[in-house]
């Protein structure tokens, strides 16, 4: 904005920046201005059977969810509960994925609020790419990562507050195939 209005000041044109502050409460032009939000670190290190780092933000800011809540385990390592393809609320009733990072391929815009709010998962790793039938496969997307985001709340409703990882579907098979050994 300060570029753009430089530019428009040297061609002699008279320009203002309009700010308004994104705290999740004011409407402007009856429009929400939805609560701002910025990251400064966030790492997923692999523990165990070796260590491993699968998501660094300072490398590959794609790797974290945009409107992930902020969490620190450092000290206090999660399990890793890996959920089928295709999980929904409906197939999983009895699974446990309280206090648990949770692996799926998921849309977290799709509404994950019960594995939150109803499951109390600590967060999700995701390796979700959007593959259109005839267009492009997961294979083709193999070591992309998807931009993830939560959605935003209505107006009147709270933010979902988890956290999320994104993962490539390479890294994702391979975290899959660990999960199962393991298991």
């Amino acid at each position: 904005a300060e570029y753009c209005q430089r530019a428009l000041q040297a061609a002699g044109l008279d320009s203002h920046i309009l700010s308004y502050p994104a705290d999740g409460e004011h409407c402007y032009l009856q429009e929400h201005i939805w609560r701002e939000w910025g990251c400064k670190g966030a790492r997923l290190d692999l523990c165990a059977p070796h260590a491993e780092t699968l998501c660094d933000f300072a490398a590959d800011p794609m790797c974290i969810a945009q409107r992930s809540a902020a969490a620190d385990f450092r000290d206090k390592p999660l399990e890793i509960v890996c959920l089928p393809f295709g999980v929904t609320r409906e197939n999983c009733p009895d699974i446990d994925l309280a206090n648990k990072l949770v692996l799926a391929d998921v849309l977290l815009r799709d509404g994950l609020r019960w594995i939150f709010e109803e499951k109390k998962a600590a967060g999700v790793i995701t390796d979700r790419v959007q593959h259109d039938e005839g267009v492009r496969s997961r294979q083709e997307l193999y070591d992309c990562r998807m931009y993830h985001s939560f959605p935003f709340s209505d107006v009147n409703e709270r933010e979902v507050g988890g956290f999320a990882f994104v993962l490539t579907p390479r890294q994702g098979d391979k975290l899959r195939r660990l999960c199962a050994d393991m298991a």
